[in-house]
């Protein structure tokens, strides 16, 4: 991993408020409501961690298969 380049990432996507009834769902043992549940908690956090892992410095490759 190279060192972070300075304003090397400008899209800032922003993290919602934690939707803690799609955690809780995620966890239940309805697969249906489980499956659906991790579907919309990807949906909703995938593109700020990705954000946040580019921000440290993280190839574009590297930072999708980390997220």
């Amino acid at each position: 991993m190279s060192a972070p380049a300075a304003g090397s990432e400008n899209n800032h996507a922003r993290f919602c408020t934690t939707r803690w009834s799609l955690v809780v769902r995620a966890n239940s043992q309805d697969g249906g409501a489980v499956a659906d549940a991790l579907e919309n908690l990807c949906r909703i956090y995938w593109q700020p961690i990705f954000g946040e892992i580019r921000r440290r410095g993280w190839s574009e490759a590297d930072a999708q298969d980390l997220a």
